[in-house]
């Protein structure tokens, strides 16, 4: 049994989840996520443990447009690879597709 090793990540507030908000309960299935970063660096988000996709910077927020096919409980968690190297990853912001 092989397991995928994840090296140790900070979970730090100058990176968050602005929208959606915890357990908030979506009736689109065209979703735009926003993030807030208080540090220079670019963001990625991945939804439900996919892979990392590059965010858009627009007005002073991050945002990725996400096209779902599924209903039900999501996670999405943003993370910034800062200029000096470092990895800020938000917690797992949970929401719903209904």
């Amino acid at each position: 049994m092989t397991s995928e090793y994840s090296p140790p990540h900070a979970v730090d507030t100058r990176l968050s989840v602005e929208s959606p908000m915890p357990e908030e309960r979506i009736n689109a299935r065209n979703c735009c996520f926003m993030f807030r970063a208080e540090v220079e660096g670019s963001v990625e988000a991945s939804i439900d443990g996919g892979t990392w996709k590059p965010c858009r910077y627009l007005m002073g927020y991050w945002w990725l447009d996400w096209d779902c096919k599924k209903t039900g409980p999501h996670r999405v968690v943003a993370r910034i690879k800062t200029v000096d190297g470092g990895d800020i990853r938000t917690e797992p912001r949970r929401f719903h597709l209904v």
